[in-house]
């Protein structure tokens, strides 16, 4: 637990002003740890997921039970509906769009008096928007909660708050619909602009060995909650016109027979067809257990995507969001049959294990180092990972620089928080996504382009290309890269249509004040005139007199 005195930190990731308006202070309620049940133990899922787990550790042991059970809860129960705060406090903290207002700004002291309490925060925004989020300061585990919308209307804002006890940090994180949250940005953009959530290895989400699985979700669940990127392995078939889904030298699933990649691609399509605004990056490479040249692969893949040609975008150069809209983009990691010219972004020169690399062509720079050897070498993961993230975050991409001036968009950068290593059990998929994706988590809330000058750089981060993404249903990671898009193009390409319409509403409103006011003014001057006109006119005739 912090000290008595600490202060409160605030990071707005926003494009808007947040005002804290309340403050609110409740007692604790007492904790309700989460009990084992037959239903958490026997969980097809649950098992599914911890594979691995299975492996080493025999589910008849009492000692090993926990490790076939989801993530415990809060420490503490949350407050009851008809809770009543013990003391309640007026504020007006206002916190800049993309900045932090540290503690000894903001004056919010997490307790009162050294109180077993929830602090509740009340905020709103300049649209009319009014939020508020409640944080244990005892709470011994990080809290990602969505929080309450006390105006129902603005339900597509500020999606998730997120409170880190070590740094006494709460984190505010807006963002619109994971499934159409490309909508709100310009079409003028440049798509290596955009930070976006990916998947390594994407459709390995079924029953699998252990180092083959890498995800916990369907496509079609991925896509809804904001994936923009495909990580796709493919064999052609011996005989046919098809590809199935691969992973390295092994299938996608155990059961079920072959997965074809034209299935998955329909679901993409379906998806597009459904949310216009959107687009797909998908990056395609050959594996499998047989052999195939690349130009064998990239003749029948050009003859499958053929007939639904105009759902792609396969353009060398890196589009313009409005030139994909609706639309895959292809990214290939192989080389071109002769007959099949200047097709996909090429990233055919994608080295190894890399901690940085561009390719041929300059259009990708991957950070993929993935052999992660031990336990011990998560931590080198997790740097190369924050690093590439801060190459993405420099560059600034505004109305006012693309496509003027010889203006020359950076590359997309291509960030794999994924590693394994088969021969070791602690660093199989799911176990390096334990410790890789929380640690990316709590850069993005606390670190990234937290020393950021005005007008430098979009706090971008890249393409984040992750495993085991929304397990458990968090799918915090995405809210929080796909917040960072809120300085892209310059902030006030992304105020929302609320506000905007309130500040065309506020304008002519004043416009009309300021027309009424010159009305009356003008009246009132020419009756004064008249008046004038009417004493004069009095005075000639008593002059007479």
């Amino acid at each position: 637990m912090p000290p008595t005195d600490t202060a409160l930190t605030i990071r707005n990731l926003s494009p808007h002003v947040l005002t804290i308006t309340s403050l609110d202070r409740f007692p604790l309620p007492p904790a309700q740890p989460l009990k084992p049940t037959l239903n958490n133990i026997t969980d097809f899922n649950n098992l599914a997921h911890n594979f691995s787990s299975l492996l080493n550790k025999s589910p008849l042991k009492h000692t090993h039970l926990p490790s076939l059970l989801p993530s415990p809860g809060p420490d503490h129960a949350k407050l009851s509906a008809d809770a009543q705060a013990f003391y309640a406090e007026v504020v007006d903290v206002k916190v800049g769009a993309f900045a932090t207002l540290a503690g000894d700004k903001s004056q919010i002291k997490l307790t009162k008096d050294g109180k077993d309490e929830i602090l509740r925060v009340t905020f709103s925004n300049t649209a009319g928007g009014k939020w508020s989020v409640d944080i244990n300061p005892q709470s011994k585990v990080i809290s990602r909660q969505i929080v309450t919308i006390t105006k129902p209307k603005y339900d597509e804002d500020y999606t998730s708050a997120v409170w880190h006890i070590g740094p006494a940090q709460l984190t505010l994180v807006w963002t619109p619909p994971l499934n159409k949250w490309m909508a709100p940005l310009p079409g003028t953009l440049p798509l290596c602009a955009l930070s976006v959530p990916g998947t390594h290895n994407s459709p390995t989400h079924h029953v699998a060995a252990p180092s083959v699985r890498c995800q916990a979700h369907p496509i079609p669940l991925q896509l809804a909650n904001g994936i923009r990127f495909f990580d796709i392995r493919a064999q052609p078939e011996q005989k046919g016109t098809n590809m199935w889904l691969v992973h390295g030298a092994f299938p996608v699933s155990l059961t079920g027979g072959k997965h074809l990649l034209t299935t998955l691609l329909n679901h993409v399509y379906e998806f597009l067809a459904a949310n216009p605004s959107e687009t797909v990056m998908v990056s395609l490479k050959r594996e499998g257990p047989f052999e195939v040249p690349d130009a064998t692969f990239s003749k029948i893949l050009y003859e499958i995507i053929a007939p639904n040609v105009g759902k792609w975008y396969t353009g060398v150069e890196i589009p313009m969001l409005q030139q994909c809209r609706g639309k895959c983009v292809l990214i290939r990691r192989f080389g071109l049959h002769p007959e099949v010219k200047e097709w996909g972004i090429d990233a055919s020169s994608w080295q190894y294990n890399t901690p940085n690399h561009i390719s041929s062509g300059g259009h990708i720079q991957v950070q993929d180092f993935c052999e992660v050897l031990a336990e011990k070498n998560v931590d080198q993961k997790v740097e190369y990972v924050t690093a590439h993230i801060d190459r993405a975050g420099v560059y600034t991409n505004t109305k006012d620089t693309v496509g003027i001036n010889n203006y020359s968009p950076p590359p997309i950068y291509l960030n794999f928080l994924s590693a394994s290593n088969f021969w070791n059990t602690k660093c199989w998929p799911d176990k390096v996504a334990e410790k890789v994706n929380p640690a990316v988590l709590d850069y993005l809330a606390l670190k990234h382009n937290t020393g950021r000058i005005s007008g430098e750089g979009d706090c971008g981060t890249g393409v984040l290309v992750a495993d085991y993404v929304g397990d458990k249903g968090d799918w915090d990671q995405i809210r929080l890269c796909v917040s960072m898009n809120g300085l892209v193009g310059d902030r006030r390409m992304l105020v929302d249509k609320e506000m905007m319409e309130k500040a065309v509403r506020e304008r002519r409103e004043k416009e009309k004040k300021a027309k009424e006011e010159e009305e009356r003014k003008k009246k009132q001057t020419e009756a004064a005139k008249a008046a004038a006109a009417r004493t004069e006119a009095a005075k000639a005739e008593a002059a007479k007199v």
